[in-house]
């Protein structure tokens, strides 16, 4: 297509093989329950106009991919190259591009019960709503500004000082349940897929000699430590034979 129509793809000369790829992953692996969503970036330096900038990745300047994987074998599941304005997405009405990535990388996975487990740039109450419906379930760090979550829980930095401190509110109609977890500042949380809180929880942290302590924790804190670094844990295992600096 031309570049001014429509349905110009800018990946037209690889497309195929991106299609190839994606049908193979899918058809010779089945994910366990727990997914991990987030971006990578492939490094690149040339001129090219859907080159990325992510200060928060250790390669800040590529080309940002979308991508599912497996929580607990980092298997790329799905994945999606980002070229700008996607045309998948506008039949997904009143959805952000955020929103609208998730529910597109898992539709396949619709109506299977998987957890898929999201930052705080993907997660909000409207994406947990839209899985419940599909028999899927999410859980994530979120903006404490997004829209419809409980501002009762909100606080500023300076009044939560003890690691470990915590609060919850649970939603009677979806089940949602938004937690604020206290480690150096607070931290917040959507699933609607752990209970509120079980007694004797915690996640394992260490003080500055690299000493482990435990600190108290609800069960969503607990499983997103535990699943959310697959796309990472997938980015270091094709970038092991890198020569390192010593």
């Amino acid at each position: 297509k031309p570049r001014d129509h429509i349905d110009y793809d800018r990946l037209y000369k690889i497309r195929s093989l991106l299609d190839t790829l994606k049908a193979s992953f899918q058809q010779y692996y089945n994910p366990a329950c727990e997914l991990s969503a987030d971006e990578c970036m492939i490094a690149f330096q040339g001129r090219l106009s859907g080159r990325q900038y992510d200060r928060s990745k250790p390669i800040q300047w590529g080309v940002k991919v979308w991508m599912v994987t497996d929580a607990k074998t980092a298997y790329n599941y799905n994945f999606d190259v980002y070229c700008g304005n996607d045309p998948d997405f506008e039949h997904l009405e009143n959805f952000g591009v955020a929103t609208g990535v998730i529910i597109k990388l898992t539709q396949k996975l619709h109506g299977k019960g998987h957890i898929v487990f999201t930052n705080r740039y993907y997660t909000s109450p409207q994406l947990l709503e839209y899985l419940r419906k599909v028999d899927m379930a999410g859980c994530g760090t979120v903006q404490k500004n997004r829209k419809h979550f409980p501002k009762q829980i909100i606080k500023k930095k300076s009044e939560c000082k003890e690691p470990g401190t915590m609060e919850w509110l649970q939603c009677s109609k979806t089940g949602i349940v938004a937690t604020r977890w206290t480690d150096k500042s607070p931290i917040y949380f959507l699933s609607n897929a752990h209970p509120a809180e079980v007694d004797d929880c915690s996640v394992e942290k260490k003080d500055k000699a690299g000493r482990k302590y435990n600190v108290p924790a609800t069960p969503t804190v607990v499983e997103y430590n535990m699943y959310m670094g697959g796309v990472d844990h997938n980015d270091k295992m094709c970038r092991l034979d890198r020569a390192r600096k010593s």
